[in-house]
């Protein structure tokens, strides 16, 4: 629905590392990958 939408091909990006755990006990996220997702997400919605 989405790629219909806005015409645009859907995109799917993770952000996190191999030993961050995701969903695991003692999982955790990089703050500078979080930051880095989010200027890589806005820089994106500027493409479409």
């Amino acid at each position: 629905k989405l790629s219909s939408t806005l015409n645009a091909p859907a995109v799917m990006m993770g952000f996190g590392l191999p030993d961050e755990n995701l969903h695991a006990p003692n999982e955790h996220f990089n703050l500078e990958n979080f930051d880095k997702g989010l200027l890589t997400i806005v820089e994106y919605l500027k493409l479409v």
